[in-house]
């Protein structure tokens, strides 16, 4: 449950920080054409954005929309390999879930069967018996079935 917690955290803070990065990048005028005004207004106002969505630019830093290359590439690469992290993080959680599940249950099961030596014959016969006069307690018989 830890794992689960964790990752939806990590997804609730890259969203609005990717968001916050990569828009700026983009344009507002591609955002409008892809997504829509009005959605994309929507899904700003969730987020809390109010800012100006400026394209950004690295030469002129008198411009309102400059913006230094290396911090924005830092960003950019911390993103990047945040989102990669969580792409793992994610795919190990699931396999891991596939496996102890699935594969760990038919190995211990298998493992036991060798260590006592107990087959699925045995088993059977052994729960067959179980319901013998000679095994139960104080000499009181069991009923049977006929």
């Amino acid at each position: 449950m830890y794992d689960i917690m964790l990752m939806v955290a990590i997804v609730m803070w890259m969203v609005p920080v990717t968001w916050w990065v990569f828009r700026h990048r983009v344009g507002p005028d591609a955002l409008y054409s892809l997504v829509g005004e009005e959605q994309l207004n929507n899904f700003r106002a969730s987020l809390g954005d109010k800012d100006v969505i400026h394209v950004v630019q690295f030469t002129d830093p008198d411009a309102q929309d400059y913006c230094d290359r290396t911090l924005y590439m830092v960003a950019f690469v911390i993103l990047t390999a945040g989102w990669f992290i969580l792409l793992c993080a994610l795919v190990v959680f699931v396999t891991d879930k596939i496996l102890s599940k699935f594969l760990c249950f038919l190995l211990c099961r298998l493992s036991e069967s060798r260590l006592y030596g107990i087959s699925s014959d045995d088993e059977e016969r052994r729960q067959l018996h179980s319901s013998d006069p000679e095994d139960s307690p104080r000499g009181v018989t069991q009923p049977t079935l006929i």
